[in-house]
């Protein structure tokens, strides 16, 4: 509920800012702290790349790294457990536990 509630306040901000600031007004004009309209044209951290490279590029990595994790996880960790649990008969208790 939180992050839904924080994506339409930064939302409706980001509207009353385009609505009535001119890009590059601070207001206050001067002082220590200033909110100051600015745009980003890049994709992601002001990197001059295009967005199509860095989508399909954190695609492929991601990709990645789920697969890698997924493998590691079931050469390891989700194969020791189905080994051991293959080597225990079912008593009562157990039986009585799937159901």
């Amino acid at each position: 509920m939180l992050p839904a509630v924080l994506l339409v306040a930064d939302q409706v901000t980001k509207a009353l800012i385009r609505a009535n600031m001119t890009l590059g007004q601070s207001i206050p004009p001067e002082g220590v702290f200033r909110l100051t309209y600015v745009t980003n044209p890049y994709g992601v951290f002001g990197l001059p790349l295009s967005p199509t490279f860095f989508m399909t590029s954190t695609g492929i990595v991601v990709i990645l790294i789920i697969w890698l994790g997924c493998r590691y996880l079931t050469a390891t960790v989700i194969g020791k457990f189905f080994q051991q649990t293959r080597k225990k008969p079912l008593d009562s208790a157990g039986g009585g536990d799937i159901i």
